[in-house]
């Protein structure tokens, strides 16, 4: 296959991760092919005599259609042996080492949702695809694949297009953190296989923010957002609020197993501000590995989902100051109304370390058509929301804050008088 201009520049490229933004039709699946064939057979950057790599889409059914016929197709020749249909895995020769040894490369295809079952696993190379719309994407990375390449020093390779300001964005700049890291931009025109009057016509057809996004790949606001006033500029923050001024250290618990379990932790200051400071999210804990979390943090408070009672009781039973979270018919929507008024009001402070939480301000949406959240993207908004909403029900944090702002008025007036 002949490659062409950036995909010819992301295959030259050496660094260990490799972050590919490319709009729709800019032949990343195909360079994704070319790139496992690199590493199942001629085993590029790995000494293993039997190369582990995996192919992983957003679900198993997409993997299966839109690249599992795609690298059949191009690696039959390199078969070793026939394809196992049932378990999307094919095997191919490598650099011509004895197959009766057993030396082939196997190549996986497999969605993220079953990503739980690679832990323990060893790989010499990841391709990620449609990465932007995986869910709980740095809980699933950090925890789950990136171990599993840590054995052989394995590689990865990132493909997406944009979905507004999401996890997705932020892995797009990690190469300005982490050297391992290198970020590829690629658009649909620079595919010279695609007749660019069939961009245009999907220009006019499409609005200008989704087809910067579809085909130019480049960061635009998601549509449908719930909280637009988010804006990284404004809450997004480097620093801690001082010690003397935090009211208190609280904590919103959101449970979860599939789906992951949250504690946010939270200080109040006397000005009224919620500082997001870090975020605790862990899939498959069971309910008494939550409550031990939370029980050695030493929270002064913690607001949990009242849903799960038996977890609720258990937080009690190991100490926890547990606070009352108001929640039935239309709770959720006076929170997030609730939450919207800290944003517009500056009084949301979120610490650039916790990732989650800010791509979670930056998709969570409405379902198409309704007024209704869609039920994702919201584990750390959920626990964000159970605080804030409590807040309004402490009118402890409005005295302190009203005193505070009484003694300040005292000191300058003392000040004004001795000038």
């Amino acid at each position: 296959m002949k490659l062409t201009e950036k995909q010819a520049e992301v295959a030259r490229d050496i660094h260990r991760f490799r972050v590919l933004n490319f709009g729709r039709k800019s032949g990343k699946t195909d360079l994704a092919i070319e790139e496992i064939i690199g590493f199942a057979a001629i085993r590029r950057y790995t000494h293993s005599k039997r190369p582990k790599i995996s192919y992983i889409g957003e679900t198993r059914k997409e993997a299966k259609r839109i690249a599992w016929d795609r690298a059949k197709i191009r690696i039959t020749p390199l078969f070793a042996k026939e394809a196992n249909e049932s378990n999307l895995e094919l095997y191919i020769k490598n650099n011509k080492l004895s197959l009766a040894d057993g030396n082939y490369s196997t190549v996986y295809f497999d969605g993220w949702e079953n990503i739980s079952a690679l832990v323990g696993e060893e790989f010499d190379f990841l391709v990620m695809d449609e990465v932007s719309k995986y869910r709980n994407f740095w809980v699933g990375w950090q925890e789950i694949l990136r171990p599993t390449l840590g054995p052989r020093k394995g590689q990865a390779m990132f493909i997406s297009r944009p979905q507004g300001f999401n996890h997705w964005y932020d892995l797009t700049l990690l190469e300005l953190k982490n050297e391992n890291y290198k970020t590829f931009h690629a658009t649909s025109y620079d595919n010279p296989h695609i007749d660019p009057k069939e961009i245009e016509e999907a220009r006019k057809e499409l609005s200008p923010e989704r087809f910067s996004q579809e085909y130019m790949a480049e960061f635009v606001k998601q549509e449908g957002l719930i909280y637009k006033d988010f804006k990284r500029t404004h809450h997004v923050v480097k620093t801690e609020p001082d010690v003397g001024m935090v009211v208190e250290f609280i904590a919103g618990l959101d449970w979860g197993f599939e789906h992951p379990s949250v504690v946010l932790h939270c200080k109040v200051d006397r000005m009224g501000n919620v500082w997001v400071l870090d975020e605790w999210v862990k899939r498959h804990k069971t309910e008494g590995e939550v409550v031990n979390y939370v029980a050695s943090c030493n929270f002064n408070a913690v607001y949990p989902d009242p849903e799960n009672k038996s977890g609720v009781e258990s937080l009690s039973r190991a100490g926890v100051s547990v606070r009352e979270v108001h929640k039935g018919s239309g709770s959720v929507a006076a929170g997030i109304d609730r939450v919207r008024h800290y944003l517009r009001e500056n009084k949301i402070k979120v610490h650039e370390r916790c990732l989650n939480t800010i791509s979670e301000f930056e998709t969570y949406s409405y379902q198409p058509e309704k007024e209704e959240p869609q039920e994702e993207n919201d584990d750390c908004l959920d626990a964000l929301r159970y605080v804030i909403s409590a807040l309004q029900y402490n009118p402890t944090h409005t005295v302190i804050d009203l005193s505070w702002r009484m003694d300040m008025a005292a000191r300058n007036i003392k000040l004004n008088s001795a000038r």
